[in-house]
């Protein structure tokens, strides 16, 4: 699939692309195509990181990746910041974040008109709930919001984090 991706960052695939709008297309192509780059490299680079930097370069890594594909489709080019923000929790899957007022994720909400469905923040658990690879059965497209199992997040004091679903949760 990132094969795929990157090849969405060549200047020379972008300029196969048709625009649904023409306005700033050769801006938005190049807008683009730096954005995927960085959304690729960003990821390679999370590969040789630790729990204590990956998470960070993943998180850039899928920024990038939708400030990209936001300038080619809806073919917005995103404001600075990502307009989410931080809510602390005493546990790892309670940690939460809100959306506000601005920023990458506010404008592509807004662009599929979908910002109703993010009023409250949106823990660790319940992101972990939405991957099909997690869920109970293996995976399926079938349903957006499914809540299969309660997963557990446990660190040993290193850098790894182990999760696991608890006993009295398997099928």
């Amino acid at each position: 699939m990132w094969s795929q991706i990157e090849r969405a960052s060549l200047p020379d695939y972008l300029a196969t692309l048709t625009p649904f709008k023409t306005a700033d297309w050769d801006c938005n192509r190049a807008y683009a195509a730096v954005r995927i780059r960085q959304a690729v490299e960003f990821r390679r680079s999370a590969a040789s990181g630790t729990l204590v930097t990956a998470p960070l370069t993943l998180y850039y890594s899928f920024l990038n990746l939708l400030r990209g594909f936001m300038a080619l489709v809806p073919e917005i080019r995103s404001t600075p910041g990502h307009g989410l923000a931080l809510v602390e929790a005493p546990d790892l899957l309670s940690t939460a974040a809100r959306l506000q007022r601005a920023g990458t994720f506010r404008e592509y909400l807004t662009a599929v008109g979908a910002t109703s469905t993010l009023q409250k923040p949106i823990t660790l658990s319940d992101c972990l709930s939405y991957i099909p690879e997690l869920l109970s059965g293996g995976p399926t497209t079938e349903s957006r919001n499914v809540y299969p199992a309660r997963i557990e997040a446990k660190s040993n004091g290193d850098t790894r984090v182990h999760l696991s679903v608890p006993e009295d949760e398997v099928e």
